[in-house]
């Protein structure tokens, strides 16, 4: 690996690592208190991500729970999180098309970092992460009280805490598609895939939810839309 990339590398590791200890998302506990408790493995995780015409847009680290060494009724129960139907967004695009409507797309960043563990959860415990043990491995684990990359669960506490914040912000969910939320006067609509929004209407609007939106998370404003699901809109 050339010396550039690699400090690429190298800061995308540390952001991540900021994002993980700015979030407060686990407490260090002694092994002795686990004994008999599932103990689930991570992994670090890089990708490259690569904007509409294939150029390079950024660097990316995350610290990932392998999920598949979660146990059912030990570290997690329900795992179901709904995403908008991609009928539904081709819908909405050329509805929005042909009124002349705004649309714009916003992002979380590190969505699955930061939201708590909902006290119907059960309590999981994590090995510590390679590369940042910051005790002896035989005697520290990690017991998570906020989502991580890969817990099954994950989804579905973003989605809940979403749903809870649109709910309290005046916004209906659209009994077609859950993914789907407006407001009573219909000047408008959100479509939410996951950490992805795509905002619908008229700008005062678009604006106004997007303002409530940076106060309770940390949002990216990606501005008018240009791409999303590998649809490239123009």
């Amino acid at each position: 690996m050339d010396s550039p990339q690699r400090s690429q590398w190298e800061q995308a590791c540390h952001e991540d690592l900021a994002s993980i200890l700015k979030n407060k998302v686990w407490t260090e506990v002694h092994q002795n208190q686990t004994e008999h408790q599932n103990i689930i493995e991570c992994r670090l995780v890089f990708k490259i991500k690569y904007g509409p015409t294939g150029e390079v847009q950024r660097y990316k680290a995350r610290l990932v729970a392998k999920g598949y060494t979660q146990s059912y009724g030990i570290d997690y129960l329900e795992t179901f999180s709904p995403v908008v139907r991609f009928q539904t967004l081709r819908l909405l695009l050329v509805l929005a098309k042909s009124k002349d409507f705004e649309i714009h797309q916003m992002d979380i960043n590190t969505a699955f970092l930061g939201q708590d563990l909902s006290s119907d959860e059960q309590s999981i415990y994590m090995e510590q992460p390679p590369g940042i043990s910051r005790g002896p491995q035989e005697e520290v684990v990690l017991q998570p009280h906020k989502t991580l990359y890969g817990l099954k669960q994950s989804s579905r506490v973003l989605n809940k805490a979403l749903h809870g914040f649109f709910t309290l912000h005046g916004l209906q969910r659209d009994e077609a598609d859950h993914c789907v939320y407006f407001n009573a006067s219909r000047t408008l609509f959100l479509m939410v895939y996951v950490d992805e929004y795509i905002l619908i209407r008229d700008l005062e609007s678009v604006q106004s939810m997007k303002k409530k939106l940076n106060i309770c998370f940390e949002m990216s404003d990606l501005g008018p839309l240009s791409y999303i699901l590998r649809i490239a809109v123009t």
